[in-house]
């Protein structure tokens, strides 16, 4: 896959301002999402949501930086979101609608989630987006790594909401798609949400001074550890987008469902 195509698939997830020629201007991004059908994506809940509230407070437009309308020229374009809903707690996950129609690749991965299991993820990370002159340019990066920990979220019917990989979800990357390559298709496994921290002391020395103070001295280790929903478990889910038909029936038969799009987040 070269860098064009894999831009046609995932998007940075924005606000901009249009101006009365039709210009675009970005103003801020929020994170990541993933085309998983013509007009259809999927993004972290609170990303939407970020973008969303910062639109209607600051009088701007939100939407995805696509590739044209279809994804098959190398120019940028703005597409709004046209409506969007979260799914059930406690996953951080939205499905979204909007007036691109780029076709993706994807299935709804047929593997168990394990320890070690290869796989990889790209998005839009804040520490690879460039400003100049209040221009913006959302670069993608790009990660691979292993499934590390397999519980690291609310349960819901035995089994994890969460679990998490080996490398990391840095700001702007929530909303990105993790996947595994498998027969030679790229299996949805989950959604990046974000990173947790867990510190512990590493060393602490105590000393008394001359005058009776004490001085103390800690170091302290810090570890980042990136957080996973497994999409896998919502394969079930219908939203009210789809009007009855599953997120995986969506994914898995590369439908085109002709929706009108509800304002219901306008």
């Amino acid at each position: 896959m070269n860098d064009f195509f894999l831009q046609s698939i995932v998007m940075p997830v924005c606000t901009c301002t249009r101006n009365a020629n039709n210009e675009v201007s970005l103003a801020n991004h929020f994170g990541t999402a993933f085309q998983i059908s013509p007009g259809y994506f999927i993004t972290a809940a609170h990303v939407v949501r970020n973008a969303h509230v910062s639109a209607r407070e600051n009088h701007k437009l939100y939407g995805l930086v696509t590739k044209g309308a279809t994804g098959e020229t190398t120019s940028s374009a703005f597409c709004e979101i046209n409506n969007w809903e979260e799914a059930p707690a406690p996953y951080d996950i939205a499905i979204g609608t909007s007036n691109y129609m780029f076709q993706p690749d994807w299935v709804f991965s047929c593997l168990p989630i394990s320890p070690w299991q290869d796989v990889y993820s790209y998005g839009y990370p804040e520490s690879a987006k460039f400003s100049e002159n209040e221009a913006i340019w959302l670069n993608l990066r790009y990660y691979k790594g292993y499934v590390q920990r397999l519980s690291a979220g609310e349960f819901v019917d035995g089994n994890s909401s969460s679990f998490e990989v080996s490398f990391p979800v840095p700001p702007g990357m929530s909303g990105s798609p993790i996947a595994a390559v498998y027969k030679n298709r790229h299996q949805l496994l989950g959604v990046a949400v974000g990173t947790s921290a867990t510190e512990w002391p590493e060393h602490s020395i105590t000393e008394t001074l001359e005058n009776g103070m004490q001085y103390q001295e800690k170091k302290i280790r810090i570890e980042h550890h990136s957080r996973i929903n497994d999409i896998t478990l919502l394969r079930n889910w219908a939203p009210h987008l789809l009007r009855g038909v599953t997120l995986e029936t969506l994914i898995n038969r590369r439908m085109f469902l002709n929706i009108t799009p509800s304002p219901s987040h306008g």
